[in-house]
């Protein structure tokens, strides 16, 4: 499953601070980089194609607590100004355009008209359209997922959003070409994400070309850390940032929390967790846990 070279990325989106599980997510793909042969790759992506979410206290918490732990990373900005003058997605709307327009001529997309609410309730009737048909459309276009039974059996997933009503790209097609562009052959990410996993490898393999390759790349989807109310961690829910925790928590507590979600005993530094990180030994317990600890 592990390339022997692991090449990855850390790619939050500023659409809030950053809370606990974030925090565990991105050691984990730190160690298992590092671990690797030669040291391995980390890219930092970040995620800021919707622009209307995106605020610069969110920027700076990312910065902010990628410092904080020590985590380095070998391509990406290196700061706030860095990342808007270089690295922002709003940079490569065009390269985005470019597939949106290649999946039209393909015939895979449908300038579609229905609501969310609408296609929950009965299939998408609106026409495969072409290239030029997209280009001119002020509709959504999406991705016609009925070769895909999984995908199109899922409200949320059915008839997949690439370009938004206000014509930008979408998350889903955005993050396959970050990945591919950026070399990208082994991901982390919750295990929530399992089905955004499935769309993305689907919607690969109709971009074609050097796309298609994101197909084949694995995918490790670790627990999650839920809520007291059971429901996951998240953002839009409030969930407690990052930055609150660090008042009332050392970083060595943090450390010792990632530690003993791993089967690390009492790790509390990040040189001790890479010290004593081994992927055959974590990852097998780590996969059969439904969720994590939130014993610090």
């Amino acid at each position: 499953m592990f390339p022997p070279f692991i090449s990855t990325r850390i790619a939050p989106t500023p659409s809030g601070f950053l809370h606990l599980g974030n925090l565990f997510s991105f050691v984990l793909t730190w160690l298992l980089a590092r671990t690797s042969e030669g040291g391995g790759r980390v890219v930092l992506r970040i995620d800021d194609i919707d622009a209307t979410r995106s605020r610069e206290a969110y920027l700076e918490d990312i910065f902010t607590t990628l410092h904080w732990l020590g985590l380095d990373w070998d391509a990406g900005a290196t700061d706030v100004a860095d990342f808007h003058a270089r690295y922002s997605q709003q940079l490569r709307l065009g390269l985005y355009a470019e597939q949106i327009e290649r999946l039209a001529t393909a015939q895979a997309l449908i300038g579609c008209s229905c609501t969310r609410k609408q296609l929950q309730a009965r299939p998408c009737a609106c026409a495969v359209c072409d290239g030029a048909a997209a280009a001119a459309s002020a509709e959504v276009l999406r991705l016609d997922t009925s070769a895909h039974p999984l995908l199109e059996a899922n409200a949320q997933m059915r008839r997949l959003v690439v370009r938004t009503r206000e014509g930008r790209a979408a998350y889903m097609l955005v993050s396959v070409v970050e990945d591919v562009r950026e070399q990208i052959n082994f991901v982390v990410r919750g295990a929530d994400l399992q089905l955004t996993t499935a769309a993305q490898r689907f919607l690969a393999e109709r971009m074609g070309g050097e796309w298609a390759a994101f197909s084949s790349v694995p995918v490790l989807h670790h627990p999650l850390l839920l809520a007291s109310n059971g429901e996951k961690l998240s953002k839009s829910a409030g969930s407690i940032a990052v930055q609150e925790l660090r008042e009332r928590h050392t970083r060595s507590d943090f450390f010792r929390f990632v530690a003993h979600n791993l089967g690390l005993g009492d790790c509390d530094s990040l040189a001790l967790l890479r010290y004593y990180f081994s992927p055959a030994a974590v990852l097998p317990s780590l996969r059969q846990r439904s969720r994590l600890d939130h014993t610090f």
